[in-house]
């Protein structure tokens, strides 16, 4: 299990999640193993997103960086974006987005404070198309399980429904206050969630009929939703709440588990991923003076549960990500002209040769090809670099030195 966590210091942090075991091979606990920590963008880090062994981040540099988790390298970056990156999504079916999968998400949406939503082909990395999402800047977006359709929320006070299949606006709903945070439940799609300021309030998908509305005493920061149907929310206020969106109650809560706002939660370990269906699923929590704790859900029912694993990045926290793969396969290599394109080998491919090689594939998140042609790929940096001073095993350590000199000392005020 992979955690990777975003900061206000322009670094990206990543830990493994392991059983610690005695010399008689017992279980004896779990252990965070720090993976690498790198300077990815020039600016805060706002957003990030994981599938499979992809990557991304998104920073107030209106840049999105794209790093391969399975060879510890840096892929490239995109540019289409003007202003900062508020939220990235993946779309991709089952087979590609499955947990240690060895291929890679079908597409990418990212939205930016500049109004727009950018819909990229994350096996090529190519531009697909840019959508008019808000008049002001997106706070956030999500896409349905289904891939037809996306909503999103922004500064201007609306929120927006796209036709992924035809590629246009359908629907927008003023909703007089500015909602900082919207997502699709995992399984199913049959409902959403906003969060407006203090209050998440849960939505039929298929009418954008209110079902519940779930106040809490102070803001709400982050959301997260299980396979169960329950939906977790953390923010301002210390706690982390668990809400089961059938009756719109309380299911559990953590109380005082950080001592600062939580700035970020993520589920590992459902009984849907590749490992064994006795697995239990962890609930991991970062906040912004810079604790990362993970906590099993089988010790909530005790007197002040302890977390199961916590580790201080020693850095302001500004958000989080979770990949319950063990081990994640290698993408295969590009094929140009009937050749192998190596790792370290630049690719310049002109749009006729990106028409060419996807003569069969669809172009468009739901499967129906999109009227746009894909632009060229000469604002995509598709050089494989490893990532400054190397994430081989010796390079690792350099990495590890590298980021925890410029972090140690007085931490900073939040």
């Amino acid at each position: 299990m992979t955690l990777v966590a975003g900061s206000y210091e322009k670094y990206i942090l990543g830990w493994r999640l392991k059983q610690k075991k005695k010399n008689n091979e017992e279980e004896e606990g779990y252990g965070l193993k720090p993976i690498f920590t790198y300077p990815a963008h020039m600016g805060p880090i706002k957003c990030l997103a994981m599938a499979g062994p992809v990557l991304v981040t998104g920073g107030m540099d209106d840049t999105i960086k794209i790093f391969d988790l399975a060879s510890y390298c840096e892929m490239g970056s995109l540019l289409q974006h003007t202003a900062a990156i508020t939220s990235l999504c993946f779309y991709g079916d089952e087979s590609s987005v499955k947990s240690g999968g060895s291929t890679y998400p079908r597409n990418l949406l990212s939205s930016s404070l500049d109004g727009n939503i950018c819909i990229w082909d994350s096996d090529l990395w190519v531009h697909l198309k840019t959508l008019k999402a808000h008049k002001k800047g997106v706070n956030d977006l999500s896409i349905h399980p289904s891939g037809r359709l996306a909503l999103s929320v922004g500064r201007d006070h609306y929120l927006s429904m796209f036709d992924l299949i035809k590629g246009r606006c359908t629907f927008k709903s003023n909703l007089q206050k500015e909602a900082t945070a919207i997502e699709f439940n995992s399984k199913g799609g049959d409902f959403y969630s906003m969060v407006i300021e203090d209050v998440v309030s849960v939505h039929n998908a298929e009418d954008a009929r209110l079902l519940h509305s779930l106040h809490h005493k102070k803001r709400v920061l982050c959301l997260a939703h299980t396979e169960n149907g329950l939906l977790l929310t953390g923010g301002e206020e210390p706690t982390i709440r668990a809400w089961d969106l059938g009756t719109g109650k309380i299911a559990f809560s953590l109380e005082n588990v950080h001592k600062s706002r939580i700035k970020g939660l993520a589920v590992l370990g459902s009984k849907s991923t590749t490992e064994s269906d006795d697995n239990p699923y962890f609930i991991a929590s970062a906040s912004s003076d810079g604790l990362v704790r993970v906590w099993d859900v089988r010790m909530l029912n005790r007197d002040n549960p302890a977390p199961l694993v916590e580790t201080d990045s020693k850095a302001r926290v500004t958000c989080l990500a979770g990949c319950t793969s063990k081990r994640v396969k290698k993408s295969p290599p590009i094929v140009s002209e009937g050749k192998v394109v190596s790792d370290n080998q630049e690719t310049a491919l002109t749009s006729t040769e990106i028409q060419s090689k996807s003569k069969d594939k669809d172009f468009s998140v739901a499967g129906i090809a999109d009227d746009s042609k894909p632009e060229k790929m000469s604002h995509i940096a598709l050089k494989k670099k490893k990532f400054k001073n190397g994430l081989g095993i010796k390079g690792k350590k350099a990495m590890k030195l590298k980021g925890h000199n410029r972090l140690k000392g007085k931490r900073p005020e939040i």
